[in-house]
């Protein structure tokens, strides 16, 4: 997929493949390390994280998207009410609280947690790719959605540094 983004906008660049919990073929190289959707579902999150915190240089980036242990999807699985992209019983599907994140992390500086992520549409028309609210936040205001999403969303977006 990355291979394709690159085509895609016309960029330059190397592309590796790598177990991400074994060592890594290379030291303090990358400015910046990005995952989205990918560390959540690694049996070994600790060595994964070690790894990448030790090829990134001095100052360098890491941006990440973990999942949240208190967000209204982990609840909803919780109590048997699955979601059609997220369900109980997936092999490996890791959620964190903050304070989780802050230890995993502890060899970075300036950690920020950003919570976000609650998917309101109904699913059967979203396939179709129209965009049709729940019920339950079809009335709901913007506003409200809003702190909803940033106490209780899916999605923990982190940012910190070497």
């Amino acid at each position: 997929m990355a291979k394709h983004r690159l085509n895609l906008f016309n960029l330059e660049g190397n592309l590796f493949t790598h177990d991400i919990e074994k060592a890594l073929p290379f030291d303090s190289h990358f400015d910046l390390v990005y995952s989205f959707g990918v560390l959540h579902h690694t049996p070994d999150i600790k060595t994964a994280i070690r790894n990448i915190y030790n090829v990134l240089k001095p100052g360098g980036e890491f941006k990440c998207m973990l999942y949240a242990k208190n967000s209204l999807k982990y609840f909803q699985i919780k109590e048997g009410l699955d979601q059609y992209e997220a369900k109980s019983g997936v092999p490996i599907a890791n959620v964190y609280t903050n304070e989780e994140i802050y230890d995993l992390f502890s060899d970075f500086e300036n950690i920020n947690i950003k919570q976000t992520h609650i998917f309101p549409y109904k699913i059967e028309p979203y396939k179709r790719h129209e965009y049709v609210l729940e019920d339950h936040y079809q009335n709901m205001p913007h506003e409200l959605f809003k702190v909803m999403e940033n106490n209780l969303g899916w999605h923990l977006c982190i940012k910190s540094y070497k």
